[in-house]
């Protein structure tokens, strides 16, 4: 009887062993089926990837430029000057900054060209140490009558931004122009001042005599 009871715990176990499945590796078929178990592939992001996997930018240092003035009076063709202070906001120092002048004018009807207002339009610095400033000074012609605005640019080869001055307001009037209306009569009274005086010294000698 014992060895009967012995004999069916071997069969139960040996039953419950085969029911069980071997794990399947990642790409294998089951036995006895035709479908293959896909591997597990690396989650995909929609959009902007996660936090953790984004590249660390530093941040750009912060620059300002300011005129030392807003307004200017010129002659035509004459020349003024005006300083422009560029100034390092950020607390580490910054190089490679180039300094612009632009210059264009507010009305429609008058072409400029910023050439000829100035021949070295761009100022290279140096490195800029952090909380400090540089003064820049630009003489400028004014050789186009009328209103100008005149401004400062500063930006480097690596930045994704640019740092703009304030306006310099500049009135340029015209020439003042002879009227030729005017000149007609006092070109032919001169003259006849002249006789007159002519006439009268000759009639004063003869007198005299």
């Amino acid at each position: 009887m014992k060895g009967v009871l012995v004999a069916a715990t071997l069969l139960v176990t040996s039953a419950g062993l085969m029911g069980q499945s071997a794990p399947v590796p990642a790409g294998s078929t089951h036995a006895g089926t035709d479908h293959a178990v896909p591997a597990q592939s690396p989650p995909s992001y929609s959009g902007s990837a996660p936090a953790d996997v984004l590249p660390v930018a530093s941040a750009p240092a912060a620059v300002t430029v300011a005129l030392d003035r807003t307004v200017a009076d010129a002659t035509l063709g004459g020349t003024f000057s005006f300083d422009a202070t560029v100034r390092n906001e950020s607390a580490q120092p910054v190089s490679g900054l180039i300094a612009h002048l632009n210059v264009l004018s507010s009305d429609p009807s008058v072409y400029v060209d910023p050439e000829d207002w100035s021949s070295h339009r761009s100022q290279f610095l140096d490195v800029l140490p952090a909380h400090s400033s540089a003064t820049l000074r630009w003489p400028v012609q004014a050789v186009t009558a009328g209103p100008a605005i005149v401004y400062v640019a500063v930006t480097d080869p690596a930045a994704k931004t640019v740092a703009v001055s304030g306006p310099l307001q500049v009135t340029v009037p015209q020439r003042a122009t002879i009227n030729a209306g005017g000149i007609v009569p006092l070109a032919l009274g001169i003259p006849a001042v002249v006789l007159a005086l002519l006439v009268f010294t000759a009639l004063r000698r003869r007198h005299l005599r």
